[in-house]
């Protein structure tokens, strides 16, 4: 018997057996939740996910209530029991097609703004891969899914969340040459439907064309509020920013046509007296001198010029006068739009707390948060990634940290697992930790796949330290779990968790939690609180910004000095180093890296990029530049890890 008709097989006799109490005349509400929870745990370790689904929203509607849904549950398990004797899957089902027994995912009112509105940008970014190069899409458009499915988990959106799990397996099987980009707008579109509109969107999916949504269907509209509350994306508010930026630039732009008008006006008043010297050395008209017409025209000229002057004079004052007006409006704007712009982090910390219960109580764990540090506060745009960030890395620790109660019992542990997050500002950062009492990493298993995945010799996976046997698991693809569930196992949710973070210019990284078990995540970021002082460097004959919080020492390069250079760590070619700036890295000591100048100083508002253009270098956000283009920020983080493995190789 194959491996698969094993376990088959093993649950037939687990179905069988639940089967017949929830059959009996003596079984109540309360006895068949603990066999369809006792079913969904085999369901689960049998690879059956969509029965584990079903079997999870049949459980959820008897503990509120719904006693009408028994006969169905009978029903379910009378035809899962007859294909599982045939050693047939439990359910006739086969992705994109649902579980005959599945409904519209019921989520908390309460929930549903900040649920759809955590997806959007990934739906957005989804959307935009269907006109992107089949290799970008290859990489960003899992980690796109992976974090909605995280998302709807904790929304309690079983549809949604068994839909991408479907789609990222449809996703991993496809070929280097055999992907269809074009189909990720289809995609996006059905998720967005599910999202907005469950009943809908279930019901799109059971139209025999589900596997390749309709074109040119709009999406739909976003589900009423209920709240009189305005909310502005993110996105509106950098927009707006952006255009007081313009304004500020236009400002600078008028200054210095005044100063060019005075400039003038100073130049014609300067030729003006020239002519009258000219004039007085001339002397007056003679009958064998200078006509008297011309000597009339030079002085009209001149009268003229110094008419012209003081009206140049009057334009620069008022181009002046109006420079001021747009400047202090534009600082006044800006001023007003940082409270809004700006959010503290304890919604943030209420939502992952909020998912992660739900999370693990479809999981049969129990969990029992701790937070500190909710008043510290972040860019709005930085909330919103931290908040898909922290909830994967949640995600994380009840997946493969937090222990069932009985085994947690068993250990003399409380059965509930804890979990702490917190937040605390550093200087010009925020330094935020997730941290758990679970079962932690096992080091064996990372070097076991260190081994077999990555193809590291024996020797050299033995030498690795803890904090590099960590640091594996950042790489995409790379897990320890021998099967993927709804929850976890792909290699894909630490890997997007530490893109994300690099948008916003900071680190990730893993340890031993400090009580010796467990495991601890700790992200350092910059605060971006308004606009942030930016220093610039030129290296490898372009300019490059630095957030001035992550700057020590600069000093001019002498002989006998030994760095890297900045263009070598973003490999360019170097010339012509001259200073050494000091990096102040969270995860590594102070390092100095040679540039070739260092140019100005300024307060700028710094963009996130999108997660394409992190991968493409160590980059943590864009500046606009008083030319309208867009300079580049480093993560200074980034830039002193390859500064530290370049230094190494010297």
């Amino acid at each position: 018997m194959t491996h698969d008709g094993t376990l088959r097989a093993l649950l037939a006799q687990e179905v069988a057996r639940h089967r017949a109490l929830i059959d009996a005349p003596d079984a109540t509400p309360l006895s068949v939740r603990r066999s369809l929870h006792a079913l969904r745990g085999s369901a689960a370790l049998a690879g059956e996910h969509d029965l584990h689904l079903v079997l999870t929203q049949a459980g959820a509607l008897l503990r509120a209530g719904d006693d009408a849904v028994l006969p169905t549950i009978r029903q379910l398990l009378g035809e899962v029991a007859q294909r599982l004797q045939s050693d047939l899957p439990a359910l006739d089902t086969r992705w994109p097609r649902p579980p005959r027994a599945l409904r519209a995912s019921v989520r908390p009112a309460d929930f549903s703004s900040t649920y759809a509105r955590s997806v959007a940008p990934h739906l957005e970014q989804l959307t935009a891969l269907a006109t992107a190069a089949p290799e970008v899409a290859r990489v960003e458009a899992p980690r796109c899914v992976h974090a909605i499915k995280g998302a709807a988990g904790a929304a309690s959106d079983d549809v949604t969340s068994w839909y991408c799990h479907g789609l990222e397996e449809h996703l991993s099987k496809l070929g280097d040459t055999t992907w269809p980009v074009e189909d990720l707008s289809h995609h996006a579109s059905l998720i967005r439907t599910l999202v907005d509109d469950p009943e809908q969107g279930l019901a799109r999916l059971r139209r025999p064309t589900a596997s390749v949504p309709p074109e040119g269907l709009p999406p739909s509209a976003p589900p009423a509020r209920k709240s009189d509350d305005l909310r502005v994306p993110a996105s509106e508010i950098e927009s707006i920013i952006d255009r007081v930026t313009r304004a500020d630039i236009l400002a600078g732009e008028l200054s210095s046509t005044a100063t060019l008008a005075e400039n003038a006006a100073a130049r014609m008043r300067l030729d003006g007296v020239v002519l009258r010297e000219a004039l007085r050395q001339i002397g007056p008209p003679t009958p064998w001198g200078a006509p008297a017409q011309a000597l009339q025209s030079i002085e009209h000229v001149a009268t003229r010029m110094d008419t012209f002057a003081r009206a140049a004079e009057r334009g620069a004052r008022e181009v002046r006068r109006g420079a001021r007006r747009v400047t202090r409006a534009a600082f006044n704007t800006r001023r007003s739009l940082e409270p809004i712009r700006n959010a503290q982090l304890g919604p943030v910390f209420d939502s992952v707390v909020q998912q992660t219960e739900t999370l693990a109580a479809q999981e049969g764990k129990s969990v029992r948060w701790t937070t500190a540090g909710a008043n510290v506060r972040v860019d709005r745009g930085a909330a919103d990634v931290l908040r898909v960030v922290l909830l994967q890395l949640a995600r994380n620790a009840v997946a493969h940290g937090i222990e069932a109660p009985e085994t947690r019992r068993a250990a003399g542990l409380p059965a509930a697992g804890s979990l702490a997050l917190s937040a605390v500002t550093v200087g010009g950062s925020v330094r935020i930790r997730v941290e758990d009492d679970g079962r932690g990493i096992d080091l064996d298993a990372v070097r076991a796949q260190a081994h077999k995945r990555l193809q590291i010799p024996h020797s050299r996976v033995e030498d690795l330290t803890e904090s590099e046997l960590l640091s594996l698991l950042f790489l995409p693809g790379f897990t320890t779990r021998r099967d993927a569930d709804p929850l976890a196992g792909r290699g894909i949710g630490l890997d997007m968790a530490l893109s994300e973070v690099r948008r916003l210019g900071g680190s990730l990284t893993l340890c031993v939690a400090e009580s010796g078990r467990g495991l601890r995540a700790s992200l350092e970021l910059p605060q971006l609180l308004g606009p942030t002082p930016v220093l610039w460097v030129s290296a490898g004959g372009s300019d490059f910004g630095f957030r001035a919080s992550s700057i020590g020492r600069i000093r001019l390069l002498e002989d006998g000095d030994a760095t890297v250079t900045l263009a070598r760590c973003l490999g360019l070619s170097a010339s012509n180093e001259r200073f050494i700036v000091e990096l102040l890295g969270p995860a590594t000591d102070p390092i100095g890296v040679s540039v070739e100048r260092i140019r100005d100083r300024e307060n700028a508002s710094v963009r996130l990029l999108p997660v394409v253009a992190t991968r493409a270098g160590p980059y943590g956000g864009a500046v606009l530049l008083g030319d309208g283009k867009l300079g580049l920020v480093l993560n200074s983080a980034e830039v002193a890890a390859r500064a530290v493995a370049l230094a190494s190789t010297v």
